[in-house]
């Protein structure tokens, strides 16, 4: 969220940026997204953040965050996951990852135009490969504490690291598009029941 704000030209300390991530994720299980997504412009404004800047900042994140879960479920279908999955789910996330390459840098580009002085900079392909690769990172930590979860159920886990790796993210991403579901609860977890199927007998 700090890094996300750095770019587009807004300065705010860790702490802050810290508090209002965290605190703002817990509303996300509200019924509907417009608690969350006023929450955090809420929470970044009364940091100094203005309200523009921090609703591009938000959308900002929340791409980022599923264009990268995205490409970490794509490159790591050649590590034994691809070849168990019904090839819509494998095609699917193909469109949506273009379509953020694209329209990403020119939608900001837009919003610094129309929104001169509030907050929010123009960034190119260079700041947002950066930050691409920043949240890939992230998804390591998440998939590894998925893993050691299956791991610590009691029973033997025929899945290794790369193929939770793989269906974390994917996962996530179904129920990050289930606006109805707060946080993606029941879409989420019936995604991740779908890919594990053909993995795992039932």
């Amino acid at each position: 969220w700090k890094l996300v704000l750095q770019a587009l030209g807004t300065r705010v300390d860790w702490w802050r940026a810290s508090r209002t991530w965290f605190v703002s994720q817990g509303l996300k299980y509200i019924p509907g997204s417009v608690v969350y997504v006023a929450g955090r412009v809420y929470m970044a404004h009364g940091e100094g953040v203005g309200g523009m800047g921090a609703a591009v900042g938000f959308a900002l994140e929340c791409l980022l965050a599923l264009a990268t879960a995205l490409l970490v479920f794509v490159a790591v279908l050649p590590f034994g996951l691809g070849s168990n999955l019904p090839l819509p789910l494998i095609l699917a996330p193909l469109p949506v990852l273009a379509g953020v390459v694209v329209s990403l840098p020119l939608a900001l580009r837009w919003a610094a135009a129309r929104s001169p002085g509030k907050g929010i900079m123009p960034i190119g392909y260079g700041p947002l490969v950066l930050l691409s690769a920043f949240y890939v990172l992230t998804w390591f930590p998440a998939g590894l504490a998925a893993y050691l979860a299956f791991r610590s159920l009691g029973q033997p886990f025929p899945l290794g690291f790369g193929q939770v790796l793989g269906i974390y993210p994917r996962s996530w991403a179904a129920g990050f598009g289930a606006f109805f579901a707060p946080g993606g609860l029941g879409v989420r977890d019936g995604m991740r029941i779908v890919l594990m199927s053909g993995l795992i007998p039932l």
